[in-house]
C-alpha cells in the first residue's frame, strides 16, 4: 500500500492502477476486478475494525 488513503478513498492505490495493468497485458479486466474487490472488502473489513475499537464499552450502571 503506498502512503495513508485520502479521507475519500478506501485504499492507497493511484488512480488508473489497474487499468495500466490491463493495458500492459499484466492481468485481464476480470482479473482486475476480482483483484479490485477484495482490495474493497479489506478495506472494509479494517474500516469496521477501527469503528469497533472506537466505540465506547458499556459497562453496568449501578442504582
Amino acid at each position: 500500500m503506498m502512503g495513508k488513503p485520502g479521507k475519500n478513498r478506501l485504499h492507497g492505490y493511484e488512480v488508473g492502477w489497474f487499468t495500466l495493468l490491463q493495458r500492459m497485458g499484466v492481468a485481464s479486466e476480470e482479473q482486475l476486478r476480482e483483484a479490485q474487490a477484495r482490495v474493497a472488502q479489506a478495506a472494509l473489513e479494517r474500516m469496521a475494525a477501527q469503528a469497533k475499537r472506537r466505540r465506547p464499552r458499556r459497562g453496568r450502571r449501578e442504582d
